[in-house]
């Protein structure tokens, strides 16, 4: 979010965040993270929003010009709920 209410999901839609429940938060399990204690997770999180539309976050840091790289996805109820169960990433 670019410090606006408005997101651009993977596909190309635009989304208006109206307002939002963080209901899932976690890393993007890797095998640097066993190798490199110095290593900086990718993360997620999964929100529900006021229009009843639920939200993958995912956020890459970038090593090389150490910055942060955010994507949104729109997720089912049914998609979500596998983020609500175990708060761990669906890679299916």
């Amino acid at each position: 979010m670019q410090f606006s209410n408005v997101v651009t999901t993977t596909c190309g839609h635009t989304f208006q965040i109206d307002m939002f429940e963080q209901l899932a938060v976690g890393i993007i399990p890797s095998e640097n993270l066993v190798k490199d204690q110095s290593y900086i997770p990718d993360t997620f999180a999964v929100y529900h929003t006021a229009s009843d539309t639920y939200l993958l976050e995912k956020t890459i840091f970038k090593l090389e010009d150490m910055s942060l790289e955010t994507s949104y996805q729109i997720l089912t109820e049914n998609q979500a709920v596998k983020y609500l169960d175990n708060c761990l990433l669906d890679l299916s």
